[in-house]
């Protein structure tokens, strides 16, 4: 069940998380298995799971590159971080094709 939220979260999700607050996972993520099944094994086996995975926005179609990480926080809760690294991947696959990198945007972005 979402307990609470940030400012910075509900803004990483367009501001529509406080309508989440006190809804189940099962319900939310029922068509995200892959989330489910990590808040299940964060819970379970008491460790830290990070993935990095493609979301699109249910709101505006808006596709992005997010990074979970699920924190086990005794006796019973999983803490949820997530962070939008769409443009710091951008940046760094144009380092690698050798194109230049504007990295005052990304610096920006992550703050």
């Amino acid at each position: 069940m979402l307990q609470d939220c940030n400012d910075a979260a509900e803004a990483n999700t367009e501001g529509n998380l406080a309508d989440w607050l006190g809804s189940r996972a099962s319900e939310r993520f029922a068509d995200q298995p892959q989330i489910l099944a990590d808040l299940h094994a964060c819970l379970t086996e008491q460790r830290t799971i990070r993935r990095e995975t493609q979301h699109r926005y249910h709101d505006t179609g808006r596709v992005r590159q997010l990074a979970f990480s699920y924190v086990f926080v005794p006796p019973q809760t999983v803490m949820v971080h997530r962070e939008d690294v769409t443009e710091a991947n951008q940046a760094e696959q144009q380092q690698h094709d050798g194109q230049p990198v504007e990295l005052s945007r990304v610096v920006r972005e992550a703050a």
